[in-house]
């Protein structure tokens, strides 16, 4: 029965990837063709810094292997358990897995192996390391299948531990709480790996660094002995010099590890399926709140919108502030925000050259604006989930609802973009007249990305998706970064014109036609600059309302089912 339930799944898998014509198959081959592309950049990666390392300090070579491994799986811990949520009690498919006569251990060993599946990324990098560890310590030809095999037993375990994870938070926490809490958690714990690696990473050259703490890396790695990476880490050193006794012993140390915590699991997933089951989906019982009360909460900045725009308004705001899952989206962005703010400002400050500030903060801040956009805006339509067969059902136009979408969500980014501009802009000291010019220039271009994100989320929106960060396509997120990307060289050029219009003689001005000289070995015209720019603006926002068109007409188009 278990072969039966793969055989389906794989079939499943195959009609999705290669059914649907080639606007669905052509973003999923270029989304795995980048993912190949990555995998070879990390093995290419991986050989020549553990190249280095075995040659400099090869007492090093396997604890900056663990530290990569338990980086990675960690990281995959933590996006296991989301998933596994999911996969456990709250799929679709699990009240007809149930309804059929399936041991309650197959359905187990198959959302075992689609957890697995769904946190493959982190183990096709840590396999990525590994190989460049072989490559560069000359394994031989057996140590790959055998790194092939560890890592999906690793990944395994790492599965099985989140899945022990949810069922004893269960216990503790109400269902729909612990799910809200470990998106929250995951989010939070990779931002802040992710700030604490750049801001170490940005004080010296990274090789640099490590040669002169070589000491450090061996205390870290003989830290880190005592996680099952580590088991992992002793298995393919020994392959790599031949002990085979130690080679038996640690990979024996995989296999008892794997195989313990994939039966423990199974038992506390048997034990207590019903009363977790029961537990996910509880109802609780809808609060009833007067319309008048209603309308007094309603934010003034709604009142101002006519309908339908207020009332999407009001109820996007609030699941914005109520959802975990978006709170998560937002976490990783004010991080960037910050990073960068931090490095910008008290960093590399000293190291501008004379004239970049105000280019700094004019190019800084739409980029900041551009994670947020992504994160609110281009799934701004595809969120409304089932939501939008009764939203098509009012007399409400496809037009009406994506201008309340960009309504309910520019206000967010004008307020995002004015702030760090202006952070930016007092910690850079601009002049009075360029820190008004790049705050506007930002707050235009912040609405005008809300526009274009709201544009592209509705030609591949995905209201079938359980997350917000699906309900957008592949299509839909490549034609916004295009959107983004093409304003944003609209905006620059536009600001590199008036630069020389307003003031010649200024030190910004001069690094542009410095710039301008160098690239198109043309001298410096004022009218020709300013019409090429706004050539540049107009072919972005005519790409922005072509697409905008494009979207209002296939949500028109919509019909349940589609």
């Amino acid at each position: 029965m278990l072969g039966l339930l793969f055989q389906s799944k794989f079939i499943i898998w195959k009609n999705t990837l290669f059914r649907g014509g080639m606007r669905r198959l052509t973003p999923r081959l270029v989304w795995y063709g980048l993912s190949v592309y990555l995998f070879i950049m990390v093995v290419q990666g991986t050989q020549e810094l553990f190249s280095l390392v075995l040659a400099f300090f090869p007492a090093g070579a396997g604890a900056l292997l663990n530290t990569f491994f338990a980086g990675l799986f960690t990281i995959a811990l933590f996006w296991g358990i989301g998933t596994n949520l999911n996969q456990l009690f709250l799929r679709s498919d699990m009240e007809l897995l149930l309804s059929l006569p399936i041991a309650r251990r197959d359905i187990f060993l198959l959302k075992l192996a689609e957890a697995t599946w769904s946190v493959l990324l982190g183990g096709l990098l840590g396999m990525a390391a590994g190989i460049g560890f072989g490559w560069a310590a000359g394994a031989p030809w057996f140590y790959y299948p055998w790194l092939g095999l560890a890592t999906l037993l690793l990944l395994a375990m790492l599965v099985s531990l989140s899945m022990l994870l949810i069922m004893l938070v269960v216990r503790i926490l109400p269902a729909k709480r612990a799910r809200d809490l470990s998106t929250v958690l995951f989010t939070l714990v990779f931002g802040v790996l992710w700030f604490g690696w750049m801001i170490l990473t940005q004080r010296d050259e990274p090789m640099q660094v490590f040669i002169q703490n070589q000491d450090v890396l061996a205390r870290l790695g003989h830290t880190l002995r005592w996680l099952p990476t580590s088991w992992l880490t002793a298995s393919l050193e020994a392959l790599c010099y031949q002990e085979w006794g130690a080679f038996l012993l640690s990979a024996g140390a995989v296999l008892a590890g794997a195989g313990v915590m994939v039966a423990l699991a199974y038992r506390v997933y048997d034990a207590t399926f019903y009363r977790s089951w029961a537990a996910f989906h509880e109802m609780r019982p809808a609060v009833r709140r007067p319309t008048a009360a209603r309308r007094q909460k309603q934010p003034l900045l709604a009142r101002l919108y006519p309908w339908p725009a207020r009332e999407i308004a009001v109820k996007d705001w609030a699941i914005l502030r109520r959802d975990p899952r978006w709170l998560s989206s937002l976490i990783m962005p004010l991080i960037v925000s910050a990073f960068y703010i931090y490095w910008l400002g008290f960093q590399q400050r000293a190291s501008l050259p004379l004239g970049a500030e105000f280019w700094v903060a004019t190019l800084l801040c739409p980029f900041v604006a551009w994670f947020f956009a992504l994160a609110v805006n281009v799934p701004a339509i595809g969120a409304e989930g089932k939501n939008i067969e009764l939203v098509r059902s009012l007399p409400l136009s496809a037009g009406a609802l994506m201008a309340a979408k960009v309504a309910s969500t520019a206000p967010f980014l004008l307020a995002i973009a004015v702030i760090v501009t202006a952070a930016l802009g007092a910690l850079l000291q601009l002049p009075a007249l360029w820190f008004w010019l790049a705050l506007v220039q930002n707050g235009v271009l912040a609405v005008l990305f809300a526009f274009a994100g709201v544009a592209a989320g509705s030609m591949d929106p995905r209201f079938v998706a359980g997350h917000p960060r699906r309900s957008v396509g592949v299509t839909g997120t490549y034609l916004s970064l295009f959107l983004f990307a093409l304003l944003a060289a609209a905006q620059l050029a536009l600001s590199a014109g008036l630069m020389i219009a307003l003031a010649p003689g200024d030190p910004a001005s001069q690094l542009v036609v410095t710039l301008w000289t160098a690239a198109l070995r043309l001298p410096p015209s004022v009218p020709l600059m300013l019409s090429a720019a706004v050539g540049i603006y107009i072919i972005a926002l005519g790409a922005v309302a072509a697409a905008w068109e494009f979207g209002r007409r296939h949500l028109e188009r919509w019909q349940p089912g589609d």
